[in-house]
């Protein structure tokens, strides 16, 4: 008696259902559960592959969509140390704002630093003897500025 598990090899789509998918996808990303059986007769497959497909193309997307957001974050502050000078890993900085607070920077009392190891932003204000630092990661700032 023996207890042998037989596993199927994943079937990939073919090139014609890969086109076929693509651009069903460029038009409905996602697809309710009546177009994806309707699919799946059109093309050949089940209807849980078209689902997983379409899952994974969003996922891809998203994947995408995240990596040019850090390269457009990370060329905008090479922008910023090319336009002026600063030291190495401080940012020319202005103004702070968070929600509707704001901090106009006074004679080098806002300092912007960029710490490129963790990818984190780190703004330093002084006011009088106070000092006070808040630190984000990249990816969390918004705007085109510091």
């Amino acid at each position: 008696m023996s207890n042998t598990v037989k596993c199927n090899k994943r079937a990939r789509a073919t090139p014609e259902q890969q086109a076929f998918l693509e651009s069903a996808f460029a038009s409905n990303p996602s697809p309710n559960c009546k177009v994806r059986e309707n699919m799946a007769q059109r093309v050949g497959m089940s209807e849980r592959s078209i689902q997983i497909w379409f899952q994974n193309r969003r996922a891809k997307v998203k994947l995408n969509q995240r990596k040019a957001s850090i390269a457009m974050q990370e060329e905008v502050l090479r922008q910023h140390c090319l336009v002026a000078p600063c030291p190495p890993n401080q940012l020319p900085c202005n103004v702070l704002a968070i929600g509707a607070w704001q901090r106009v920077a006074n004679g080098g009392d806002l300092i912007c630093s960029f710490t490129p190891t963790d990818r984190r932003l780190t703004w330093t204000l002084s006011e009088g003897i106070h000092r006070f630092q808040i630190s984000f990661p990249v990816e969390l700032v918004g705007g085109n500025s510091c």
